[in-house]
């Protein structure tokens, strides 16, 4: 099968040819209609992103395609699937729990798109709920707010928990698409008064409080999400994007606030953590891209 391999060298991508991987029972194989390109994909192939070694060589986190059989025949079942690796190619092998159907109203062009983005969304979202964060009217400050998580979890807030976002983006450009999709604030990350803005957003709602942050970006933000975070708030981190390494922390004032602060990764979790996920997102989120309540929205096709 041919696949797309890199030229560290030269840090140029070109088609390739490999063997098409095996199946067996609990590994099926995908013929791959399309693929998504995440910030982390961008990441491994920099040498940013450390991935488990039973992780294949080719990059790519998600595909969507139609689901091959055991005896190799290619049937006419719509499927998505987070991978393990491997989805820059014709076929891709997935755990078999890690299947989703691809609604029948999603272009397969798109659905690509869909597996890493909305299962990073919805566990960025499970923390918050699971500490009460999670309710109408609650208000939720979106870091990266134009990125695929940031707009799914935009989309996910206002219609499946009633619940307020803020979003904060980097051009005056994504504002108006962000408003459309749901946000009640969108502030541009560059502003110097950023803080006042958003505080005087809150103090004009029902809640008055911040009561989450979902926050990618560490170190540049970590103070500014303390600082704004209301009493019992939950503050979610899943990435590092302006560096690892936070200084002049004072545990007081998360103690003060009562702070649950969560970090967490997808790629790296176990087979049945995904497959769990997998199954809640089915369950509760995959009804709104079929009532197209929900979109996919990406940047290139």
């Amino acid at each position: 099968m041919r696949f797309v391999n890199l030229c560290k060298e030269q840090n140029k991508l070109f088609m390739d040819e490999c063997e098409i991987p095996s199946q067996k029972k609990e590994n099926r194989l995908i013929k791959v209609a399309s693929f998504g390109i995440n910030r982390a994909e961008l990441m491994i192939r920099a040498g940013k992103y450390p991935l488990p070694k039973n992780f294949s060589s080719i990059n790519g986190l998600e595909a969507a395609g139609y689901l091959v059989d055991l005896d190799g025949t290619i049937t006419d079942q719509r499927v998505m699937a987070i991978t393990e690796g491997g989805s820059y190619a014709e076929y891709v092998q997935v755990h078999q729990s890690h299947l989703m159907p691809v609604p029948e109203n999603v272009d397969m062009r798109v659905a690509g798109a869909i597996p890493e983005v909305f299962l990073t969304a919805f566990q960025l979202l499970r923390y918050v709920k699971k500490s009460d964060n999670l309710f109408p009217e609650a208000n939720v400050l979106v870091h990266g707010a134009a990125s695929g998580v940031g707009t799914t979890l935009i989309q996910m807030l206002n219609k499946i928990y009633k619940a307020n976002s803020i979003a904060l983006c980097g051009s005056e450009n994504k504002v108006a698409i962000l408003k459309d999709l749901g946000a009640g604030l969108v502030v541009l990350r560059t502003k110097e008064n950023k803080n006042d803005i958003i505080k005087d957003y809150l103090g004009g709602l029902p809640n008055r409080k911040l009561n989450a942050v979902l926050d990618h970006v560490g170190k540049a933000e970590f103070h500014n999400n303390l600082h704004l975070l209301g009493a019992d708030g939950t503050f979610v981190n899943y990435s590092a994007l302006s560096g690892p390494k936070v200084e002049n922390v004072d545990l007081r004032e998360m103690l003060s606030k009562r702070v649950s602060l969560f970090f967490t990764t997808l790629a790296a979790r176990s087979t049945d953590y995904k497959a769990q996920l997998v199954k809640e997102l089915n369950e509760e989120v995959t009804e709104y891209l079929r009532r197209e309540e929900m979109k996919v929205v990406v940047h290139k096709r």
